[in-house]
């Protein structure tokens, strides 16, 4: 299923895309040297409105760029959205 984002896509081709993943059109990541990576947003958004999802890999193990779904089940997506936590 494809919902939109040719070219624009962050994330790797072997990642099944999901409706509301970031694109390139709302977000980019940045560098600082003394801060580091981090995510900002290309465009406004209403209040209440959905940003994204977290798009990525499911791990039993907690990392930088995870999201726990539920006690020993995390997502990771180290490409975008979990620059942001």
């Amino acid at each position: 299923m494809k919902f939109s984002t040719v070219n624009k896509r962050f994330y790797p081709v072997w990642l099944p895309e999901v409706a509301n993943e970031p694109t390139a059109d709302s977000f980019h990541v940045i560098h600082d040297q003394n801060v580091g990576y981090g995510v900002i947003t290309k465009r406004s958004f209403r209040k209440g409105e959905l940003m994204a999802v977290f798009n990525g890999i499911i791990l039993p193990h907690q990392t930088l760029y995870t999201l726990q779904v539920e006690p020993g089940m995390y997502i990771e997506d180290p490409w975008r959205i979990g620059r942001v936590l």
